[in-house]
């Protein structure tokens, strides 16, 4: 097969790298927009739900609940809290020394709920949420609570599209710049094996090609279907219990389990009776211990 032009080839890796970095900035800002939005909703139902217990404390003529409320958020990521009824300060405060004695101005007392993202100090910056008190406007509560955790957010999801694009790339510039290669001679792929083949049966696994053969004809396999295979012609005959299988084959995952086995063994089931009827009773299940692989072939 004729190989493909070294230009062409730079220019297309080239032109996916560029979208690439266009993709990841488009969902960095929808991402973004989605953590804010998020963000905001959980802290104006957070605020709204402390006016109610601030107004029925006041009610109450308790002002020493809502200052120990207020205190307790502070464990959180609540920067300041302020309580004003009928013109008089009941609570003004803050987290120290993170936020300045002067706090961004509300534009008078707030008669609807007010929700804005503002900047309260160096490197600091608040979702300040003013909730009304009485209906009438003669009070509110104002809480600020710190948006460190959209950075955070953000950045974990930067990373996340980061990692995924970076990944996708390596793939398309691995079909990129493997296109042209000689490929092995036919005869090669239908009858020499090299010395480290497996022979099991009518089952040929040659482990530095990473190829698979039964009765001749090529067997497909995914890197764990393959592993699998690997793991029960290690030992023929021998029963292998699926923690065994997950220890081997999933080594670097701490969330595959039993329906993952199964899942696999019954793919490559499939494409061993693909490639031979009845190859796919090779892997024999032993109900309540395993899975083993039966030699079959040659006559059997």
């Amino acid at each position: 097969m004729r190989a493909m032009p070294w230009r062409w080839r730079v220019g297309v890796a080239v032109g996916v790298v560029a979208l690439t970095v266009v993709a990841v900035a488009v969902f960095a800002s929808v991402h973004r927009r989605a953590i804010e939005a998020s963000f905001r909703s959980q802290g104006v139902a957070f605020a709204v739900a402390f006016a109610d217990a601030a107004e029925a404390w006041l009610a109450a003529g308790d002002a020493e609940a809502i200052e120990r409320a207020a205190r307790l958020m502070f464990l959180g990521s609540v920067l300041y809290v302020q309580v004003v009824s009928h013109g008089v300060v009941h609570v003004d405060a803050r987290r120290e020394p993170l936020v300045p004695e002067e706090l961004p101005r509300l534009d008078g007392s707030p008669r609807i709920l007010q929700a804005e993202y503002r900047g309260i100090s160096a490197g600091i910056a608040a979702l300040d949420v003013a909730v009304p008190l009485l209906e009438g406007g003669s009070g509110h509560v104002r809480v600020g609570l710190d948006t460190g955790e959209i950075v955070a957010g953000v950045r974990a999801g930067m990373l996340v599209a980061a990692g995924i694009g970076i990944g996708l790339d390596l793939v398309v510039f691995g079909v990129l710049f493997g296109v042209g290669r000689r490929r092995p001679e036919r005869g090669a792929l239908e009858g020499e094996v090299g010395p480290d083949a497996v022979r099991i049966g009518d089952l040929v696994i040659e482990g530095l090609q990473k190829r698979v053969t039964l009765a001749g004809r090529p067997v497909v396999l995914p890197p764990k279907p393959y592993a699998l295979l690997s793991l029960l012609a290690s030992q023929p005959g021998r029963v292998f219990s699926d923690r065994e299988i997950l220890a081997a084959v999933w080594s670097d995952s701490r969330y595959a389990n039993a329906k993952d086995v199964k899942q696999h063994v019954y793919l490559l089931r499939k494409r061993l009776r693909d490639a031979k009827s009845g190859g796919e009773e090779m892997i024999v299940n032993v109900p309540g211990f395993g899975y083993r692989l039966e030699p079959r072939g040659n006559g059997d």
